[in-house]
This record gives structure tokens, C-alpha cells and sequence, in this order.
């Protein structure tokens, strides 16, 4: 895996594990049922959430990466992580049940 796919996707983990900590407090719940994490994630995986992750992704790698920052390669790889969502979704929904048990 390149480098900047692999900031992109720990970038993405940061942002879902941020997401998924607000919802528990905001619930008032230690974890989210199992039965419950695909509404979970459909609720919260909403076009504003998808705008506020790309500005995010953008922004990090804009500070870490200075002059070797590449805006075509990191549209492309949003684009790519936008265009499926189911799959989005379901990479969303492994992590949170991987992180529970």
C-alpha cells in the first residue's frame, strides 16, 4: 500500500473512531448492539459527513505532506472511497465490530 493510501485510510479510521465515540456519548451507551451498527452507520454516513471527511483528508495531507502534496491523487482517492457506498458503509460497520469485541 502507498504511503498516501495509507494516510488517507488512517485518516478515515481517525474520522469514523471520532464519530463512533460521539455517538456513544450522545446515546449514553459503552457500545453500540450489534443489530443496531448498519443504522448506526447510515445515519451518521450522510453527504455532510462525506463533504467534512474529504476537507479533513485534504487538509492533513495538505500539512504533512507540504510540497510533495498531490491534489490530483488525493481527489482520486476520495472519488474512489465515495463512489461505492455499500462498500464505504461495510468498511465502516467491520470496523466498529472489530473494535467492540
Amino acid at each position: 500500500m502507498t504511503t498516501l493510501l495509507k494516510m488517507v485510510r488512517d485518516i478515515s479510521f481517525q474520522f469514523a473512531k471520532y464519530h463512533y465515540e460521539e455517538h456513544l456519548k450522545t446515546e449514553n451507551v459503552t457500545k453500540i448492539d450489534d443489530d443496531k451498527i448498519e443504522q448506526v452507520v447510515d445515519s451518521m454516513w450522510t453527504p455532510i459527513k462525506k463533504k467534512e471527511l474529504a476537507n479533513i483528508i485534504r487538509s492533513i495531507l495538505k500539512d504533512k505532506l507540504k510540497e510533495e502534496y498531490s491534489p490530483f491523487q488525493t481527489e482520486t482517492i476520495i472519488n474512489e472511497m465515495f463512489e461505492d457506498e455499500s462498500l464505504a458503509k461495510q468498511r465502516i460497520i467491520t470496523e466498529i465490530e472489530v473494535h467492540q469485541q
